[in-house]
């Protein structure tokens, strides 16, 4: 006698926060599905997760385990009448009824059975169809559970207003920058002093152009206490605490509901500042104006900055005779895509080192004062945008008391950010650059100076010569004339010089051997 195989189920687990798997909650909802089967009679052949994903939102439906088992369903590749186990319907959404109701329906339309946990119902279209009074408790258990996530909502943002409120009697969390501690009374954070000291030398070695790599390696060489429980100083930690506005008195807070984070307005002078903004300002400027170089490794200092005139390829560096020659080649020549011409590596370096020297690239250590007042200006006029993003975001969830007057005096600020910047740009490459800022002759500086100024070099091979670029907006030209180098800046009248002078220079100065 054939027997009729046992219908299929499949369990859905759901909670908001990722915090929730410490807990009870997966495996109550992973053992309620398993007994249920084991008592009724289905296989239960698999179980989808959506652990730390809100359904307030209906966000599992469109991109969590939810939606991969709603796709399959649609697809055919769940049968029809096959079980969706779950503890009750607030794990499959959490909006507002109809879209909550919407959801429902169309997996009970697509012939799957859905079962709750909390409750012993089994709700299907026979069922339905049967005793609409069942469809009623569906839609009472839908309702509850969107207020419950609306009332979280408007209790969480009324406990942030309450304590920004509260701000000169107790701060609004005891958690503090590296280089703070909260006071006893807990109505300031104190500066540790030498922690302090740590973060203004990392700012001085970011606005002078050094990388965030030159930065760490230089706290780790001279044995720099670091501040939390890490025993070496991180790349990452320094581009943290250069990205971090707490330098400048800022806070930002969070609040993390149903597994997504919502940022508030910032708080100013909630920190004690201990960088001033311009310096901050041009600091961010540097590290948005540089380009990434995470992992680079070899000799050529040039990597990801020199290409080929023609074909616009990068030039590598190609060592022959052990180490012995080293050469500029065009990758489009390696690959045999064009002619193989070279250019005697250090012949290169100690030219493009002559037109550095001749470059006002590097930023000083105390930035002009124009040049401060942009990246400040800049640095305000994103900010601003961010806050604009952030009040039309409150906006859109219905959160309007007091937002849109804050949103139109926020324009208002963008708009004459906007102008200042315009004009300040205008000051800015009309002033000359100053040649003086730059020690060219630091060779273990040379390779940070490089990347935190040059934005590309142009190389002609067969004609010995290249076209440099840099981030302040000069340009200089140079190639090798018999036995001179010519030097072009912006165009104007060539400066020969000795090429046998340009090399003896760039060995003294230790960058070749």
């Amino acid at each position: 006698m054939k027997t009729t195989p046992a219908p299929k189920a499949y369990s859905y687990v759901r909670f908001s926060t990722a915090d929730q798997i410490k807990g009870d909650s997966l495996r109550r909802q992973t053992e309620g599905a398993a007994e249920w089967c084991k008592r009724n009679g289905p296989s239960l052949v698999e179980s989808y997760r959506d652990l730390g994903v809100s359904a307030f939102k209906g966000k599992n439906a469109e991109v969590g385990a939810l939606a991969a088992f709603l796709t399959l369903v649609k697809k055919g590749r769940i049968e029809k009448g096959s079980y969706l186990i779950v503890e009750s319907l607030d794990r499959v959404s959490r909006n507002e009824i109809l879209d909550a109701m919407e959801l429902f329906t169309s997996i009970i339309k697509a012939g799957i059975v859905i079962v709750t946990l909390s409750d012993g119902q089994v709700y299907n279209r026979e069922k339905i169809n049967a005793n609409p009074m069942q469809l009623m408790i569906s839609l009472t258990v839908m309702t509850r559970a969107h207020e419950e996530s609306k009332m979280k909502a408007i209790r969480v943002s009324a406990a942030w207003a309450a304590k920004r409120q509260n701000l000169k009697e107790e701060k609004m969390t005891a958690k503090a920058p590296g280089w703070l501690q909260l006071s006893a009374d807990r109505k300031r954070f104190e500066p540790i002093p030498e922690r302090v000291a740590v973060v203004k030398r990392i700012f001085e070695m970011a606005t002078g152009g050094s990388g965030t790599y030159t930065i760490t390696k230089t706290l780790r060489r001279d044995k720099v206490p670091t501040f939390g429980r890490a025993r070496v100083w991180q790349a990452s930690y320094i581009q943290k605490i250069l990205s971090s506005r707490a330098v400048i008195g800022e806070f930002t807070p969070r609040s993390n509901r149903d597994g997504k984070e919502t940022v508030f307005e910032p708080i100013l002078n909630y920190f004690p500042a201990i960088v001033k903004p311009e310096v901050f300002a041009t600091a961010l400027q540097l590290r948005k104006t540089r380009p990434s170089y995470r992992g680079r490794v070899g000799a050529n200092v040039f990597s990801h900055l020199a290409f080929d005139k023609e074909t616009e390829r990068p030039m590598c560096y190609v060592a022959k005779g052990k180490g012995r020659y080293q050469y500029l080649v065009s990758a489009a020549a390696l690959e045999g895509l064009t002619d193989y011409c070279s250019w005697n590596y250090d012949e290169f370096l100690a030219l493009f080192l002559t037109v550095c020297q001749k470059a006002a690239l590097r930023p000083a250590v105390n930035p002009e004062p124009e040049h401060a007042e942009l990246d400040l200006a800049r640095m305000e006029l994103d900010e601003t945008e961010k806050q604009i993003a952030r009040l039309v975001d409150f906006l859109l969830k219905g959160q309007s008391a007091g937002v849109q007057s804050k949103l139109g005096e926020l324009e208002a600020k963008k708009l004459r950010l906007e102008s200042k910047v315009k004009d300040l740009e205008s000051e800015v490459l009309a002033k000359p650059a100053d040649v003086s800022k730059v020690d060219w002759e630091n060779a273990e500086a040379f390779r940070d100076n490089l990347r935190a100024t040059v934005r590309r070099i142009t190389v002609d091979a067969a004609a010995k010569s290249f076209h440099a670029q840099f981030l302040d907006g000069h340009e200089y030209s140079s190639k090798v004339d018999g036995r001179n180098a010519e030097l072009v800046r912006n165009g104007a009248k060539p400066i020969k010089v000795p090429l046998s002078f340009v090399m003896l220079c760039a060995r003294n100065a230790g960058f070749l051997r």
